[in-house]
């Protein structure tokens, strides 16, 4: 039986009148607004500030952004936008927008970027408040080795994404929170666990940078077909919280995305992690392609092989006639044509095109891969199976590439499949899937 809106109203309005906090030994009560850390003030937030904008934003506005409280606005000219906060302010007397202009250089700051815009494009540059307490994981914390050369390389990368300039003001930023978590200008000396292409996961505790380099060494020694798994132990938080729901199944008959033993598609809370548009697209394009570059052999086999020359179709007697005429030339483009879909095909097989991870299990996952070229399966996996596949650094950007496309960036127990990083919500997604971390991300 499912909950009435005067059942939401009535759990609502408890959790609200339960503010209670305590400050140098004294109990207060909050009376007004929703305090910092309830996990329903977000969407709360959100529905509230959905009513103001639906009775206020009536012209004048080119672009309206908002993420929970930070909002982003483009508009015709300076007075709509000062038009748009006044009638916004209007609406509550206890909601109040206050207005951040460009500063001298024309950028503006929202979330974790600065964006300005300069002879009709758009720049963007990655921000960090001033404020910020720029907390990473310390190289000298008892973490291994990977997992801090991660985190290093999951900040330059997302400051990469973010900055279409370079600017030398992100670069000093960068280098000085590193420097300040203890990450000096030498290289990491990093390593990865021993892993065999198909070896069998073996899941321990991490105690310290030196008793895991020595069993690690130990696996790799014995030549066994293991692929070692090194978790640090769970966190107090991790064992206080919990983000685990109650769901029903997906109630489609034969769904694709649903394996016989869990349904996972449509289960309440389920959150989606990746959706490759790339591989996407291209599933799209090789799924009708490929068949019609087949049928396009078979028609052209069948016009060379079973008919006269004069009674051959016209596009085929001049494709032949092209061929006899550049003689050994033709090989060419029939070898870069086949080239170009060998690649293809291979890229069709090793990309994933969506994956799935359950809210009531946090570390099951389903991972969505083409089959059969115009079919599409589902991977259920465990977190424990899966690991990054890294390249090294000194290969250049095309080899590493080039290796991307011919054995992908992830391994599924003995498979390996591709996945594009950027298609992920958040870093930390990626990171705990591939058992980088060990901290689940919120769902």
């Amino acid at each position: 039986m499912g909950f009435s809106a005067g059942d939401i109203t009535i759990m609502i309005e408890a959790v609200l009148s339960c503010n209670v906090f305590r400050f140098e030994n004294k109990l207060f009560e909050q009376i007004r607004g929703l305090s910092m850390g309830n996990r329903i003030a977000p969407l709360l937030a959100i529905i509230f500030l959905d009513q103001i904008e639906k009775m206020s934003l009536t012209s004048g506005i080119l672009l309206y952004k908002r993420y929970i409280d930070d909002v982003f606005v483009v508009g015709t000219t300076g007075m709509e936008v000062e038009a748009t906060l006044d009638r916004l302010n209007a609406f509550d007397q206890h909601v109040s927008y206050t207005i951040e202009r460009p500063d001298d250089e024309g950028y503006l700051p929202f979330l974790n970027t600065k964006v300005r815009i300069v002879r009709g494009q758009k720049e963007h540059v990655w921000y960090k408040k001033a404020a910020s307490a720029n907390i990473l994981v310390h190289a000298r914390s008892a973490h291994p080795h990977f997992i801090k050369a991660n985190v290093v390389r999951n900040l330059i990368r997302t400051k990469d994404k973010l900055c279409t300039t370079k600017d030398l003001e992100v670069e000093k930023t960068i280098s000085r929170i590193l420097e300040e978590n203890g990450y000096n200008g030498n290289p990491t000396t990093t390593w990865l666990p021993h892993a065999t292409l198909d070896g069998l996961p073996l899941i321990l505790p991490y105690v310290g940078e030196h008793p895991a380099r020595a069993v690690n060494e130990v696996v790799k020694r014995s030549g066994l077909p293991i692929r070692l798994v090194f978790r640090p132990p769970p966190t107090l938080k991790h064992l206080l919280t919990s983000t685990r729901i109650y769901e029903d199944k997906c109630p489609e008959v034969d769904c694709q995305y649903c394996t016989k033993e869990e349904k996972i598609c449509q289960l309440r809370g389920t959150v989606y992690l990746i959706r490759c548009e790339g591989a996407s697209r291209s599933f799209l394009v090789v799924s009708i392609a490929f068949p019609v570059f087949l049928a396009g052999l078979a028609i052209l086999g069948y016009e060379l092989y079973s008919k006269a020359q004069n009674e051959r179709n016209e596009l085929v007697q001049r494709l032949v006639r092209d061929v006899k005429e550049i003689g050994l030339l033709a090989i060419f483009p029939g070898t870069a044509v086949l080239v170009v879909a060998v690649v293809l095909l291979r890229l069709h097989q090793l990309r994933i095109l969506r994956i799935y991870q359950n809210r009531k299990s946090v570390d099951d996952y389903l991972a969505i891969g083409s089959k059969r070229i115009i079919e599409k399966h589902q991977i259920p996996f465990h977190r424990d199976v899966a690991s990054a596949c890294y390249f090294s650094d000194e290969k250049t950007d095309f080899a590493r590439m080039l290796t991307q496309v011919l054995i992908g960036n992830m391994q599924i127990e003995n498979k390996r499949f591709l996945i594009d990083d950027d298609g992920f919500r958040a870093n930390n997604y990626r990171s705990y899937m591939l058992n980088e971390t060990s901290t689940p991300p919120r769902l």
